[in-house]
């Protein structure tokens, strides 16, 4: 997996990237991919290398395969280097922009949904806490019953064998069916708490898309003048923040 800014290069010292995702990170599965080039299968042949630049600085430039680099890649590491940092120092702008606009788009996206997160989880506390108070409980219930026909067992071993089975089987069906409901009402609790959250979380998510969406085809269309971009046919949207209930 590529960190930061990923470069492909082949043996004709090309450099070939693509836009970053919403991590900041460059595919180089999506670039050899795009190129429509098949995976180095034997390490002493190599077409082409990958190189990344972690934190998107100079600094961290790093072959990713430093044990099975070809002859042609090691007798040119200087010019490689060179030429990569150079794309870095090109590319790096751009995502900087793009980092610019999301990032108060992505905090106007906390500021509200927080809130609205504080006011489920008010609900969904106590409510769990309920549940896991009746669960005790019928736990509670369930080892005291059990341990009763435990002592009745060890009085006359064999004939109580069969009864003390049963008594427990008994308990562990009651305290079940417990659970059940509690946790029946616990859900529908936390279900519509969860709903009003997402009332709010849709529309801020939905607008956090949009800028970001926005910033992405920006970033994409400021690289693509830049040599070496290897782009497809569509933009892939934002994916939403991910949110899930507890």
């Amino acid at each position: 997996m590529c960190q930061g800014f990923g470069i492909i290069i082949d043996k004709d010292i090309n450099l070939w990237f693509s836009e970053p995702d919403t991590d900041g990170n460059c595919s180089h599965s999506i670039i050899i991919e795009r190129l429509g080039w098949r995976e180095n299968e034997d390490p002493h042949l190599r077409s082409f290398v990958r190189v990344e630049f972690a934190d998107w600085t100079p600094e961290s430039f790093t072959f990713d395969e430093t044990t099975t680099l070809p002859g042609w890649c090691e007798n040119n590491r200087h010019e490689i280097r060179n030429k990569c940092v150079s794309l870095l120092e090109k590319c790096a702008p751009a995502y900087a922009e793009y980092g610019k606009v999301c990032a108060p788009a992505w905090a106007e996206y906390e500021k509200v949904c927080a809130p609205a997160w504080a006011e489920y989880e008010k609900v969904r506390a106590p409510a769990s806490a309920e549940y896991e108070k009746v669960c005790d409980q019928a736990r509670a219930e369930y080892e005291r019953v059990c341990d009763q026909a435990g002592a009745e067992y060890e009085k006359v071993r064999d004939q109580a064998w069969a009864a003390g089975g049963k008594i427990c089987d008994q308990a562990m069906a009651a305290g079940g069916k417990i659970c059940d409901q509690a946790r029946a009402e616990y859900e529908k609790v936390r279900d519509q708490a969860y709903a009003e959250y997402e009332k709010v979380r849709a529309p801020a998510s939905a607008e956090y898309e949009k800028v970001c969406d926005q910033a992405r085809a920006d970033t994409i269309t400021r690289l693509k003048m830049i040599s070496g971009y290897v782009g497809c046919k569509e933009v892939c949207r934002t994916p939403k923040p991910a949110v899930s209930k507890i």
